[in-house]
């Protein structure tokens, strides 16, 4: 059985072998005969190393005082300047530019928030909770610390004017406290 050293499968009979073993399972006994076969192979790889003179011709090559000179730097330098003054941003695009930029609306813990940078309070103060810019829009005025708005029916993301209150962080708390009271008495 078996095929003589050195003998080599048409592109054709391949095709007609891979076809054959598609879905096939494998016993454990022909797995077990597989792994027994493949013991005390080497990869061709290892041990294999390369002559000092093919090593300094490698090191040469990627040295990096080649590839990073400092007229090199220089050109770099002076044509990214170029690119800015026009204009065009290189590398990591921020905002609208980034290919995953989702309109500037992001949902963290149940609260949307809203890429305002001129009210911005969160997130490196380029975002506000949605629920503080639909007050804002209604009332002119910006909460700031120590006040908050709290959701009368207690869903984060119900940004009615009417689902919202002004209260400071303590009456928050009590407010809180009494809805999670409410809801262990129920049960």
């Amino acid at each position: 059985m078996g095929q003589k050293k050195g003998f080599k499968h048409t592109e054709e009979s391949k095709k007609k072998i891979s076809d054959a073993n598609k879905g096939r399972k494998r016993t454990e006994e022909t797995k077990r005969k597989i792994s027994e076969s493949h013991k005390g192979h080497q990869a061709w790889s290892k041990g294999y190393k390369h002559t000092e003179e093919t090593r300094k011709k490698m090191s040469d090559k990627w040295s990096y005082e080649k590839i990073i000179t400092p007229e090199r730097n220089k050109k770099i330098s002076n044509k990214l300047k170029e690119l800015y003054a026009k204009g065009v941003t290189i590398g990591f695009k921020k905002g609208n530019k980034h290919s995953q930029w989702k309109g500037g609306i992001i949902k963290v813990r149940g609260y949307y928030y809203i890429y305002n940078p001129e009210l911005g309070i969160n997130f490196n103060r380029k975002y506000v909770k949605r629920c503080n810019l639909i007050w804002y829009k209604h009332t002119g005025e910006l909460i700031k610390n120590p006040y908050l708005l709290h959701h009368i029916n207690g869903i984060k993301d119900d940004d009615r004017i009417g689902n919202l209150q002004k209260v400071n962080q303590s009456e928050h708390m009590k407010l809180e406290q009494a809805k999670r009271k409410m809801a262990i008495d129920k049960i």
